[in-house]
């Protein structure tokens, strides 16, 4: 919340309010005034306290909007009767340049406390930060503040072995929502929950399709307690999963696969997974052939795969 137009000092009247309705494993965070008694200056500032409305952190704004923050000129101007716009005391002061070790050192005192929180709430709030178009930089400060793996922990270490493929699959998610395309939550969570499944199934060499089913069921178990993923979304992501298994097995199926309601969704992940994954580059260049093709151009391509399969033989 914000507290406009008074300073910290002059709201601490309502600690016992605070220290009554919130508990000591709860953090406060508000945009309050706040004074320098050494500097008798006073800043916009945002704070985080406990429940005992104990200051844990501060940030001092930098860049203040004249006339409503500061004004400009002040000693000249206050003679004309003019005074910044916004409520409280007279201009506020520049703060200094502050790092985001403060930020960092109390995200990574508190961060399990987020786990407190229900796997509704956690839901929604991975929605807001994925799909407002600002995905990638969502993703870049969870990895920055070592809260990607608390969120999503199915892998360790996964900026190291999966940053391309999620930094790509979060650049396309934001340039879909400049473009006014639609956004699949479930998309959304199959490139968030995919490392696992890739590296357990053995997918890009021989795959072992009990190792793979079962891994699906664990991670969506396990994520489903941190983040209550709706079922209609459950079903979409394990389509998009399977269906990468489809992608390996090119004979007469692949046609009714292309009319496949998940089969766009599902090339599209296919087309994601390339950076990671080796040997990627003929197939999806034979599926995005064949699935723009006619009946006929299919029927060719098809004829002409399996005369080049068995001809390796």
């Amino acid at each position: 919340g914000v507290f406009t137009g008074f300073t910290y000092n002059e709201i601490s009247q309502f600690s016992d309010l605070i220290k009554n309705n919130f508990g000591a494993n709860h953090l406060i965070l508000f945009g309050i005034n706040t004074l320098d008694k050494n500097s008798e200056n006073y800043f916009n500032s945002l704070v985080l306290v406990n429940n005992k409305f104990k200051i844990l952190n501060q940030y001092n704004k930098k860049k203040l909007v004249p006339f409503g923050e500061f004004l400009p000129f002040e000693k000249v101007l206050n003679k004309f009767g003019l005074k910044k716009i916004t409520q409280g005391h007279g201009s506020f002061s520049k703060g200094k340049s502050q790092a985001n070790l403060i930020i960092k050192n109390a995200i990574a005192k508190h961060k399990n406390q987020l786990l407190d929180m229900s796997s509704a709430r956690i839901y929604e709030e991975i929605i807001k930060m994925f799909l407002a178009g600002h995905a990638l930089k969502t993703y870049q400060l969870l990895q920055e503040y070592n809260l990607f793996d608390l969120l999503f922990p199915h892998i360790e270490n996964s900026r190291e072995d999966f940053n391309e493929f999620y930094e790509n699959a979060f650049k396309d998610t934001d340039q879909r929502l400049k473009e006014n395309k639609k956004l699949n939550v479930g998309f959304l969570f199959a490139i968030l929950l995919w490392p696992k499944i890739y590296l357990k199934s053995g997918i890009s060499k021989r795959i072992n399709y009990k190792s793979f089913y079962r891994t699906m069921a664990a991670v969506m178990q396990k994520q489903q307690n941190i983040t209550a993923v709706p079922r209609r979304y459950s079903s979409f992501i394990r389509d998009v999963w399977m269906n990468q298994i489809r992608f390996n097995k090119i004979g007469k199926k692949s046609i009714n696969f292309t009319n496949n309601v998940r089969f766009r969704a599902s090339y599209d992940f296919l087309l994601l997974r390339n950076p990671i994954e080796k040997n990627l580059e003929t197939p999806i260049n034979w599926w995005t052939e064949f699935k723009a093709a006619n009946y006929d151009k299919k029927m060719k391509l098809l004829n002409k795969y399996r005369k080049e399969g068995n001809e390796k033989r």
